[in-house]
């Protein structure tokens, strides 16, 4: 009874922190946001105890509704999603329906805030370098690992080189007068964004390409061995039969 006592306590000590760090890297995320857009969306914070959900910004009315599980929380989460209910909200300051971005870019907004303070790219999957993130308009992909894998090194790649405030605020007044994301993206880009997307893809390339050149170089090497040795041994125009009755006879 007072072991069951015990862990039920430590059970709800832990879903008590988890709540209280959650709100604060909430409210953090919401206050350096403001500073950059200076708009103030009305939210809830809905704090999850299901296992297995994942986190996620919802749009009602004027209103949104920010959902995280406590169970595997980490910081990023409150970040990822509060720039997702920044996004939507400086959006509508100029008359653009959350909608009528494409999926992938409030994904990379999102990720980009998120790894604003992490430069660190990391090996992707050959297939999430190779596939167009940018294809993903309305929907999303059904392996969504790569998808998001992609998109958050593309931001990382994009943070080492460009300001993020810099971005949306361009990128969303743009698009306004535009309506159409690929001119605005254009535009900031100097006419290059699917250079910019080509760049980041063969940045992620350079370990794929040195290990391929490592496996070339050691076949080459082993090919040259085997060739040498060929060379070394005399050609011998007798068949095995007649080797074999000039062994017997010399025996």
């Amino acid at each position: 009874m007072r072991n069951s006592f015990i862990v039920l306590f430590v059970l709800i000590l832990s879903v008590g922190l988890a709540s209280a760090n959650i709100k604060n890297d909430v409210e953090s995320a919401y206050n350096t946001l403001y500073e950059m857009f200076k708009v103030k969306p009305d939210y809830t914070l809905v704090i999850l105890d299901t296992v297995n959900d994942h986190p996620r910004a919802v749009q009602y009315d004027s209103r949104y509704r920010v959902l995280i599980p406590s169970s595997g929380y980490y910081s990023d989460q409150a970040r990822h999603e509060m720039a997702h209910v920044f996004l939507m909200e400086y959006a509508k300051e100029y008359d653009i329906d959350a909608e009528a971005l494409p999926i992938w870019y409030h994904e990379l907004v999102a990720s980009w805030f998120t790894v604003l303070d992490n430069w660190e790219l990391n090996l992707l999957p050959l297939n999430a370098i190779l596939d167009d993130f940018t294809e993903y308009t309305d929907h999303y992909p059904d392996e969504k690992g790569n998808f998001y894998s992609a998109v958050e090194s593309f931001a990382i790649y994009l943070s080492r080189r460009y300001d993020f405030e810099t971005f949306v605020k361009f990128t969303i007044n743009k698009f306004s007068k535009e309506q159409n994301i690929k001119l605005a993206l254009d535009a900031f880009f100097d006419d290059n964004f699917e250079d910019e997307c080509l760049k980041w893809k063969l940045i992620q390339l350079i370990p794929y390409s040195i290990y391929l050149l490592f496996v070339v170089l050691m076949i080459y090497l082993l090919l040259g061995r085997r060739d040498r040795k060929c060379r070394g041994l005399e050609f011998d125009p007798r068949t095995p039969e007649e080797v074999q009755e000039e062994r017997t006879e010399r025996g």
